[in-house]
């Protein structure tokens, strides 16, 4: 099977076990945005164990309309990222739901030509295995990871990969109108074994909101309300 495929069962799957929800067990590890006051988040954010990185500030975190919302004028990027230490990282993962959309998606941006930026994604680090990163000096390994945008102009389902991280990042297109509200949910150990050829997925040791509008005309906004880190098919 391709990997095409078996990323789209992987999703279909995922579809399908959203239609009992009241049977569905406690999330492992839940982040609800939706009761935090208007105001600044980075505070918060640092408060609860996040660390930004590479300009995070200056994509306007902020708490708006019961979500994290995130915008910029002009090319920007940057990623706020929860890292779990080993003997505390989340087991068993087999899911992820996130509540999250586009308010405007930044001109240029196209997966397809290798413009590979996005008005918002999540990163979902798997292990602690560190992989090269491409850049010079051996600089910035990272270990597995499967990031879900919202894209414009990438086809759905597709696995991409950027330009650096090549061997352990794949990033998943979702589609969402812009302006809507949409519940994402991945079965992220079906495609983490399907894109990386491994039998068994390793815990999730960290997770990043980002958002990355270089190279495009930059104004962009975004917001997520909710992510969810599940066990269970």
């Amino acid at each position: 099977m391709s990997i095409r495929k078996t990323v789209r069962l992987s999703l279909l799957l995922a579809c399908f076990s959203m239609v009992a929800p009241l049977f569905a067990a406690e999330p492992l590890y839940s982040l609800d945005f939706s009761a935090e006051k208007s105001g600044p988040a980075v505070p918060w954010l640092k408060q609860h164990g996040f660390e930004c990185k590479l300009g995070f500030e200056s994509l306007n975190p902020r708490f708006e309309n019961g979500a994290l919302e995130l915008s910029t004028e002009r090319p920007a990027g940057g990623f706020c990222a929860r890292e779990f230490p080993r003997g505390k990282d989340l087991k068993g993962v087999k899911r992820v739901r996130i509540v999250w959309g586009v308010n405007q998606f930044p001109e240029g941006a196209d997966w397809e030509r290798g413009i590979d930026r996005l008005a918002i994604g999540l990163i979902v680090s798997f292990g602690y295995e560190k992989l090269p990163s491409g850049l010079p000096f051996g600089i910035h390994p990272e270990p597995y990871f499967i990031c879900p945008f919202i894209g414009s102009k990438a086809i759905e389902d597709k696995p991409y990969i950027g330009k650096y991280w090549r061997q352990g990042g794949r990033y998943i297109c979702v589609r969402s109108k812009k302006g809507e509200q949409t519940v994402t949910e991945l079965n992220v150990d079906h495609l983490f074994k399907s894109l990386f050829n491994k039998t068994e997925t390793p815990p999730v040791s960290a997770f990043a909101i980002q958002m990355n509008t270089k190279d495009t005309k930059g104004k962009a906004s975004a917001f997520i309300k909710s992510i969810e880190f599940l066990d269970g098919e």
